[in-house]
């Protein structure tokens, strides 16, 4: 799978550049959310793990983007996020066109079972 993960956290970055580099999945990394929007309009991603809580530009910033030009719902798009988002704002992402969620601290396990299923699915 190709994944990009947008995360300003460079612990986070490469422990999950090393972990899905490992299983065999291709992986991109940014720090920074412009950059982010970029890469998400201008290549194909199967899965995107995009933090909320970033400098410059935020995730809730690239979605709104990203939802105004029609793309939102084209995208795989997880929120990869420790900010304390209610379930009632998850539930109106979702909506929206957001896939879901994964927070944080990370669960390894669960986050390599989400990135299997959605393979399966693909």
């Amino acid at each position: 799978m190709k994944i990009l993960v947008v995360d300003d956290n460079l612990d986070i970055i490469k422990l999950l550049t090393k972990v899905f580099s490992v299983k065999g999945h291709k992986i991109r990394t940014t720090i920074n959310g412009k950059e982010g929007l970029e890469l998400i309009k201008n290549e194909e991603w199967d899965a995107i793990l995009l933090d909320i809580a970033m400098p410059e530009i935020s995730g809730l910033e690239v979605i709104n983007d990203l939802e105004k030009n029609n793309l939102l719902k084209k995208k795989t798009i997880w929120i990869f996020s420790a900010a304390s988002i209610t379930d009632d704002e998850i539930k109106e992402l979702v909506e929206r066109g957001v896939t879901g969620i994964i927070r944080k601290p990370i669960k390894l396990k669960e986050l390599l079972a989400t990135i299997t299923e959605l393979k399966k699915a693909q």
